[in-house]
């Protein structure tokens, strides 16, 4: 089993609003950014209705189950969905439908003075944000990392932290917590534990990385925002949980924040 860097409870950041705040969990001195009821509850169910019932919604090429509005690196990778990469527009629609969307921006860019860009893969701006909907049932250990998943693009390698911002549209009564490892694997340490049970062979074994380092409750209306470069997972829900986000890739103080989905 792997030793992780267990330090008690979670340390949590309660603010988005400084590159201070920011920094703090890119080093590593906080596990993550919590700002609870970041959105009301009707702003978060109009979401929720408006994303659930777009026509462009669909369920993901690469995992089963998951409602999708967006399109993501993995699809594109994986399963070639590179013609929907032309549907921005469906980020305007939904920055249009209540003022949740655009706050979740305006404190992201507001945090950041070099601003942000959006990451393109083989010279296609990727979607900046993806809706999804999970049904019931859990995530394996896994991390996100757009360094070690596309070695040979020049841009991607640049990035030595990825974080994940999420607002928590609906939440269930119980589960669906997020559990963290303060732990970054290299490509070898991941493929030596990777998961060989079907339909999680894209994680790591739990039994061989130990108890999760840390965890947090999301509520519906909070936002969220982790070192997803770090291994984390999603424990078990009797119900659906939805999300709208995206990920953020680091690469120097003084430099943008790339944005992706």
């Amino acid at each position: 089993m792997l030793t992780t860097n267990r330090q008690g409870p979670v340390r949590v950041g309660p603010r988005l609003l400084t590159p201070e705040d920011m920094t703090a969990l890119i080093a590593g001195q906080v596990d993550a950014i919590h700002v609870p009821g970041f959105a009301t509850a009707a702003e978060c169910a109009e979401l929720l209705q408006f994303f659930t019932h777009h026509p462009r919604a669909k369920l993901y090429g690469t995992v089963g189950g998951i409602l999708r509005l967006g399109t993501s690196l993995n699809d594109a990778r994986k399963v070639g969905t590179m013609d929907e990469f032309d549907a921005q527009d469906v980020l305007c629609e939904a920055m249009g439908v209540n003022g949740a969307l655009p706050r979740v921006l305006g404190r992201i860019a507001g945090a950041w003075p070099a601003g942000v860009e959006t990451f393109a893969y083989e010279g296609v701006p990727l979607h900046r944000t993806i809706f999804r909907r999970m049904p019931s049932g859990c995530s394996a250990p896994h991390d996100d990392n757009i360094s070690k998943e596309l070695p040979d693009d020049p841009i991607a390698r640049e990035v030595t932290v990825q974080l994940g911002v999420n607002l928590y549209l609906e939440m269930p009564p119980t589960g669906g917590e997020l559990d963290g490892w303060r732990l970054a694997l290299t490509s070898d340490e991941y493929e030596s534990l990777r998961s060989t049970e079907p339909g999680r062979t894209y994680g790591v074994r739990r039994d061989e990385i130990g108890p999760a380092d840390w965890q947090l409750s999301p509520a519906t209306g909070d936002v969220i925002v982790i070192r997803t470069s770090d291994v984390h997972a999603i424990c078990d829900s009797p119900s659906h949980r939805s999300t709208w986000g995206f990920f953020l890739g680091y690469r120097g103080d003084r430099r943008s924040l790339l944005v992706w989905s």
